[in-house]
């Protein structure tokens, strides 16, 4: 290891949260402040707690992405970003530039991608890696020496993973995150998933197999209902 950490943060998923986690603040002349105060709150507090030697706050940058391309229906549904929250973004950028943290955004690429190549990059160099965020999906990143820190409560707990306490609490590998996601669905980027496993079938089949590749290697294995099910959701 170099003895260097970086902190990636996820700057939409935890600017999200904090507007969603905090009552409706507003400052003298009527600029809404909640999402800039909680996460205010966040940066500081992880900061203080890993005094990184690197550190960036990576956005999603507006219009389309590859996954639009790959999956017209990706992201299809979901309500309209509140002004409210809008309106905080350009000051939780320029406190993200004063607290010395570089402010990334890529055309076309979702700021979990960037995070997660930047991750993967870094930690190959024997850099510690730590993410914050609040989307379970970049999970699956988790690594030696790179550790995932999502809030769990409000603003002020988090939850800190590495590979074995995801290991211990999800009951299969981190890398087979994507895996459990593409079976159960995952409603906020309006994925559908394989109509009938949920959540406990899910984690037993990747738990025994590992991967989705090798469940649907082993369909001879299944009962004949669970095979039924995932030849109809196989594609």
């Amino acid at each position: 290891m170099s003895g260097k950490t970086l902190l990636l943060v996820d700057g939409h998923g935890l600017a999200f949260r904090a507007f969603y986690a905090l009552p409706e603040l507003n400052a003298p002349d009527g600029t809404p402040t909640n999402a800039i105060l909680g996460f205010a709150n966040m940066l500081v507090k992880t900061v203080e707690e890993l005094r990184p030697d690197l550190a960036a706050v990576v956005f999603d940058a507006p219009g389309p992405t590859f996954r639009h391309e790959a999956y017209k229906a990706y992201k299809e549904g979901r309500q309209p970003t509140p002004e409210e929250f809008k309106q905080q973004l350009p000051f939780i950028k320029d406190f993200s530039c004063r607290m010395g943290f570089r402010v990334v955004e890529r055309p076309g690429i979702e700021a979990d991608d960037v995070i997660a190549s930047t991750a993967r990059s870094a930690a190959e160099q024997g850099i510690r890696v730590v993410i914050l965020t609040a989307d379970k999906d970049i999970l699956q990143v988790l690594a030696p020496g790179l550790t995932v820190m999502r809030p769990v409560r409000g603003v002020s707990e988090f939850r800190v993973y590495d590979e074995i306490i995801f290991q211990e609490e999800w009951g299969f590998p981190p890398v087979a995150m994507a895996d459990y996601l593409a079976m159960v669905g995952d409603s906020v980027d309006n994925v559908p998933g394989i109509k009938g496993v949920g959540d406990k079938t899910a984690r037993t089949l990747l738990a025994s197999y590992g991967s989705l590749e090798k469940v649907y290697e082993n369909l001879e294995d299944m009962k004949p209902a669970l095979r039924k099910k995932l030849e109809e959701g196989y594609e």
